[in-house]
């Protein structure tokens, strides 16, 4: 296994199995985060999902009843427990089976919930929603600036006048102390050998994800940009966003290197 491991980090340039360009547009990548309980499918994901969102709804204010969009929803249960909460929730993913999820778990949880299965670069719903949320580290994702931009610019369009917009991400100033480097599982005869990189003076955050049976290899690539919460405020100040909180975790700690999260609060 050592000698496997060693070749992979040598050739990884030689993999097949991703999209280079569009590596969230791999349904591998989604379908084994699910089967190994990785970054959005994460153990326990649902409790949490309940918790944080009954959090957020109380001290972001959102409109009573109002239209929310969880933009880049995933398996859906902050999608659920927002419609718990009453509001009114469409779910939107890129990925075909994170929404064949987010339904089932809905339905699981009996709640109701429209959903959307589209690339967040393409939607606009003008003056439309109340607020919009981003959970879980979905924000960075596309190759450029500019496209990253275009989101935000969405996003602000898409809201009515006073609506809000609140966006959990990984901040640079602790993004060393939150993610492990090297993350290895094992399921049966599969393992799971994870290696993350920080490139270009903490610019974009890599992980390369081989899953290893016997002699075959999957791999996978995960890209995003990294941002402080001066670059990530900026940004939406940039679009039209005046800033109400920057947060580091959702009982509205302050953010610092000692940070859960960047979570940031804004309004239209």
């Amino acid at each position: 296994m050592k000698k496997l491991i060693l070749s992979l980090v040598v050739f990884s340039s030689y993999c097949v199995g991703h999209t280079k360009d569009k590596w969230y547009e791999n349904e591998l990548l989604w379908i084994k985060g699910h089967h190994y309980k990785t970054g959005t499918y994460s153990k326990d994901k649902d409790k949490i999902a309940e918790e944080i969102t009954k959090k957020l709804a109380q001290f972001a204010k959102f409109k009573p009843k109002g239209k929310i969009l969880d933009l880049a929803c995933g398996e859906g249960f902050h999608t659920a427990y927002l419609s718990k909460l009453g509001y009114n929730v469409v779910g939107l993913d890129i990925s075909p089976f994170n929404i064949s999820l987010a339904k089932e778990n809905v339905k699981k949880l009996g709640q109701q919930a429209v959903f959307k299965q589209q690339d967040m670069r393409e939607f606009e719903d003008n003056n439309f929603y109340d607020a919009v949320v981003n959970f879980g580290y979905s924000f960075g994702y596309l190759k450029t600036q500019t496209e990253n931009m275009k989101v935000l610019k969405n996003i602000y369009k898409s809201l009515k006048k006073g609506g809000k917009f609140f966006i959990e991400l990984y901040g640079k100033e602790m993004i060393d102390r939150v993610y492990p480097k090297t993350l290895i599982r094992q399921n049966g005869e599969e393992t799971l050998l994870r290696i993350a990189t920080i490139d270009n003076n903490y610019e974009r955050f890599k992980s390369y994800f081989y899953f290893i049976n016997k002699d075959k290899v999957k791999v996978c690539e995960q890209e995003v940009y990294l941002y402080s919460a001066k670059e990530l405020t900026d940004m939406l100040k940039h679009v039209g966003f005046k800033i109400i909180g920057v947060y580091g975790n959702y009982d509205q700690g302050p953010y610092d290197h000692n940070s859960e999260n960047l979570m940031v609060l804004a309004e239209k």
